[in-house]
């Protein structure tokens, strides 16, 4: 079995993704808005997979506040410090 968790895009590799959140949810390294709740990883990896990361990133980086998911703070700075940069060139 691959160690790497399975991308979306590939034959069957929607069943073997919902096998590793059924895992992923019951262990105790994920933040706690996901644990046993493996339909929330499954999501949370499918959101993240637009910004290129894998599920771990993912449930790293989303925060579910009251049942919505949102970016970390961190990665709005980053948005709001790249935009700024690219605002003033000088200081890039």
């Amino acid at each position: 079995m691959s160690q790497q968790l399975a991308p979306i895009n590939q034959p069957g590799s929607f069943d073997l993704m919902l096998r590793q959140a059924d895992i992923l949810a019951q262990s105790r390294i994920i933040p706690a808005a996901y644990r046993n709740r493996s339909a929330d990883v499954v999501a949370a990896g499918l959101a993240g997979q637009a910004f290129g990361w894998d599920v771990m990133t993912s449930l790293r980086n989303y925060h579910v506040i009251e049942g919505t998911a949102s970016l970390g703070a961190w990665y709005r700075t980053l948005g709001e410090a790249k935009e700024f940069i690219v605002e003033r060139p000088e200081l890039a």
